[in-house]
């Protein structure tokens, strides 16, 4: 049975680090596309316009890292930052609902690959922590 839960947390580990970088890419997209909205947003909770595209490709480029498992730890360690980020301008601002949550469990996902590595299928395994990526 151990064997078994074993072979089964690097799956778990691919199937949460997809789908973490499926959120991201998705949401990343539209900054580069079309990022005169998003300034606007940014600008709207004080932050400066600018830094929409930057998150952006940064939500795109690490999200795609992410989803190959291409240099998974920096990749969710850079994409930890832009949500703390969000929830510290957006989401806790808002108060408790659909957002916070949403955002805090992705925080979560981000901090388990982290700790532990990309799990199955990944382009270039993560090694074990405290070793460079």
């Amino acid at each position: 049975m151990t064997d078994q839960l074993t072979g089964m947390r690097g799956y778990s580990l691919l199937l949460l680090r997809v789908a973490v970088a499926l959120i991201f890419i998705t949401h990343g997209w539209p900054k580069l596309a079309e990022p005169s909205g998003t300034m606007g947003f940014f600008t709207s909770i004080g932050l400066p316009g600018f830094l929409a595209p930057i998150v952006g490709v940064i939500e795109v480029g690490a999200g795609l890292m992410l989803f190959f498992g291409l240099f998974a730890r920096p990749a969710a360690a850079a994409l930890l930052v832009v949500i703390a980020g969000a929830l510290v301008k957006v989401q806790i601002p808002a108060g408790i609902g659909a957002g916070l949550e949403r955002d805090s469990l992705i925080a979560a996902a981000l901090l388990v690959v982290i700790a532990c590595g990309p799990g199955a299928y990944a382009l270039r395994r993560s090694p074990r922590l405290g070793s460079p990526d």
